[in-house]
């Protein structure tokens, strides 16, 4: 008797740890390119029912961490979705394809395979929030998504995304202007290979894209998929700091017109958050991740347009393309050199 009843125990012991183990790995979940070189692993954070990420990168079969812990989440006017998260389910792991020509630009015929997965959340009011992942074989992208429908236009106050870089990591970053009439303009000089937890000069950040390189691995931040119910957004460190934040545009950018904060009705998307990585520079110059991940052009034909010459005016007179008399022998000029 005194056997059987250290039997049971032992069953009911491994079941409990079973359980536990089960409960734990469904607290983290994991998306690999089709190369398996490149993955991106989300996890729970019990604490406080946040959302933290990780990228991994593989060269000669050895993974290095290229983005460390950093937080994800969004807050909105009428919600908060940083934190008291109640996770729901994750989709099934779906290998696609994109496939598109292009008019211009690096290449005419484009494949790229990639892997994809959604995770879906709710928060403290019943508001629900999904992640959409993907891997490619030289990045990762994810984005946030308010799946439920409202005609009451909602929102979003900031985003928790940020970008932690190992230490001693370099990078080639663009300072951000400061607003006055005519900047940001994206026009200053890049930075040659500063220590990565340099500030900006200006203290306003760094507009994309920016470069990172740590040890043999090459890395950029960008976004992807901007449209008109959403902002653009810079990236923005502290002196020391090797985590970057996304910021919204400064209020003084705007020049008192609409707000820097986007809003809109539901469904919506935000912007893609890409990552583009290789064992070289000229992984990333090859890369067309970014147009993958934008929507394809409204208009599609493109045969009216026709490579010529061209003149321009604005640089000799700012306001000229204010008026159309000042334009037209600009035009004729055009016309007459073919």
């Amino acid at each position: 008797m005194k056997n059987i009843f250290l039997y049971l125990l032992t069953v009911l012991f491994i079941a409990i740890i079973g359980c536990q183990s089960e409960e734990q790995d469904a607290l983290s979940w994991e998306i690999s390119s089709p190369s398996g070189e490149i993955s991106m692993q989300i996890n729970f954070v019990e604490e406080d029912s946040s959302l933290v990420y990780n990228i991994f990168h593989t060269i000669r079969d050895t993974p290095v961490t290229v983005i460390k812990q950093s937080p994800l989440g969004v807050v909105r006017s009428d919600d908060d979705f940083s934190g008291s998260l109640r996770f729901v389910k994750v989709s099934d792991t779906r290998e696609d394809a994109d496939a598109y020509i292009m008019n211009t630009g690096k290449r005419l015929e484009n494949e790229a395979p990639y892997k994809t997965f959604t995770l879906s959340f709710l928060s403290v009011n019943d508001n629900p929030l999904e992640i959409h992942a993907r891997a490619y074989n030289d990045g990762v992208a994810f984005r946030y998504a308010f799946p439920d429908t409202s005609l009451e236009e909602k929102q979003v106050l900031l985003e928790q995304t940020a970008f932690t870089v190992p230490q001693n990591s370099v990078k080639w970053a663009m300072p951000y202007q400061e607003p006055a009439p005519w900047s940001p303009a994206y026009e200053t000089t890049y930075t040659n290979a500063s220590p990565a937890g340099t500030e900006s000069g200006t203290k306003l950040g760094w507009g994309y894209p920016v470069l990172f390189k740590s040890g043999n691995h090459w890395f950029s931040v960008a976004e992807a998929n901007v449209n008109r119910s959403y902002t653009g957004s810079r990236l923005l460190n502290i002196q020391d700091s090797l985590t970057y934040t996304l910021e919204f545009p400064n209020p003084e950018e705007i020049f008192g017109i609409g707000s820097i904060h986007p809003v809109s009705t539901l469904p919506w998307k935000t912007p893609w958050r890409v990552i583009i990585m290789g064992d070289s520079p000229g992984v990333i110059l090859e890369s067309n991740l970014i147009h993958h991940l934008s929507k394809p052009a409204v208009f599609e034909d493109f045969s009216q347009f026709l490579p010529g010459r061209a003149s321009w005016s604005w640089w000799s007179d700012h306001n000229s393309p204010q008026d159309y008399n000042k334009l037209v022998p600009y035009i004729d000029l055009s016309a007459e050199m073919g």
